[in-house]
């Protein structure tokens, strides 16, 4: 396939046979990951790049894509060639790679996964990356407002999605996926295409529920609205990292207590600033 997928601020929708890409080195591999930053790229805690190869194989699972070589990370830096070429775009992904200026992004490691089945329509697409991507504080993510049907039609294979239509992509692939089942989110990813017409999404849309269009967006419409950080599905390996296995009884509390540092081997970030960890534990 020779198509790519990014989006305003997020990713951009990239023009089909796109020029050649200037993909550095690659320095870290996983399993499922390859960790290529351009020079001068910002240093990345410890636990990252496990984390984000634990995530590939997660996404890949949920989505259920068959991964057949590892995605590339190419970490943007202020000396590097912007790979997006789109003003204020935070990263794209494209057939080969994503690029993004931070790390991790998890919202581009969606598209990245997707590419191996190839990219879908784009509003669906989005959707996905919207539901099981990252929750950073970002000024896109806003509550879902805008028509449903003007969403999709808004969707174009050279232009992407305008950033306006990301919370309406979102929360309505987090309804489907929540009301309709993981069958109609794979339906449409597999189904589509970025060439698909807004009518072909719909009519794969409405194969996939059983439901006419307009039923379904009825019982849509009736979904409460709320932040993307409320309704995306968070993808997390309970037996990785297990930092902590305690179990509580009764009424006997149970403390936590963690060091998060850049150095610490499960610590996340720096994203925008923050670093963090998972840990898991029986309860």
């Amino acid at each position: 396939m020779s198509s790519g997928s990014c989006a305003l601020v997020l990713a951009i929708a990239c023009a089909p046979d796109e020029p050649a890409r200037d993909i550095p080195p690659v320095v870290w591999s996983g399993e499922h990951l390859d960790f290529a930053p351009q020079d001068g790229a910002p240093e990345i805690c410890e636990g990252t790049l496990s984390y984000m190869d634990q995530y590939v194989a997660l996404l890949a699972d949920v989505m259920r894509v068959e991964l057949d070589g590892p995605v590339v990370y190419v970490l943007g830096s202020e000396q590097g060639p912007d790979l997006c070429n789109v003003e204020g775009a935070l990263g794209c992904a494209f057939d080969d790679a994503v690029y993004a200026r931070v790390a991790p992004q998890e919202h581009e490691l969606v598209h990245g996964v997707r590419a191996f089945d190839g990219f879908s329509h784009v509003f669906f697409d989005e959707g996905a990356a919207e539901v099981f991507g990252d929750d950073a504080d970002v000024a896109l993510r806003v509550p879902a407002n805008g028509d449903l049907l003007e969403g999709i039609e808004a969707g174009r294979p050279t232009g992407g999605l305008g950033s306006m239509w990301y919370p309406r992509a979102g929360h309505f692939a987090a309804y489907l996926h929540d009301r309709h089942g993981p069958d109609v989110t794979v339906a449409l990813l597999r189904r589509t295409d970025p060439y698909s017409s807004a009518q072909e999404a719909i009519e794969v849309l409405e194969e996939a529920t059983g439901m006419e269009f307009d039923e379904l967006r009825t019982e849509y419409e009736a979904e409460p609205v709320c932040e993307q950080a409320r309704y995306r599905y968070p993808l997390h390996g309970c037996n990785e990292p297990a930092a902590l296995r305690e179990r509580c009884d009764g009424s006997t509390a149970v403390f936590i207590d963690e060091r998060i540092a850049c150095d610490d081997p499960t610590t996340v970030g720096p994203r925008d600033g923050e670093l963090w960890k998972y840990i898991a534990f029986e309860v």
